[in-house]
């Protein structure tokens, strides 16, 4: 279960998202990124407002960039470099989409606060061409 902090022009709320519908909108949580939330309204005494997803998607037809890591030639050091550097920039502000290509293969790897100064960290780490912002 996650719960979820949402915003529009009328302020904040809240959504809990079970683990079904969490995953399949993993790619769609990400900070900034307008979303559409299916599911039911859950009104406390203490008139606290919750919406319990169903599901959560993208609303419309919003491009979203993808960090590409191609490992393909990485040797173990640099795996676990890159390894640690995800690990240490995923957190509460995730903004970016990741995925590792080996070969042709893409394989998607969560989500990561980016910059530009993490996006050089990457670069030392694979090299410049091993690093690369597309849009889904």
């Amino acid at each position: 279960m996650a719960f979820i902090s949402i915003e529009d022009l009328y302020g904040v709320a809240e959504i809990i998202c079970f683990e079904n519908a969490y995953y399949k909108a993993g790619k769609s949580l990400v900070e900034e990124n307008i979303v559409m939330v299916e599911g039911r309204l859950s009104i406390r005494e203490d008139d606290t407002t919750t919406i319990i997803a169903n599901e959560i998607k993208d609303f419309g037809e919003q491009k979203q960039k993808i960090l590409t890591l191609n490992i393909t030639n990485a040797n173990e050091e640099e795996k676990n470099k890159l390894r640690g550097a995800l690990r240490y920039f995923s957190g509460d502000r995730n903004n970016m989409n990741v995925q590792i290509k080996v070969g042709e293969e893409n394989k998607s790897c969560g989500q990561i606060y980016f910059t530009d100064d993490i996006k050089e960290i990457f670069e030392e780490i694979l090299g410049k061409e091993n690093v690369n912002i597309d849009e889904n």
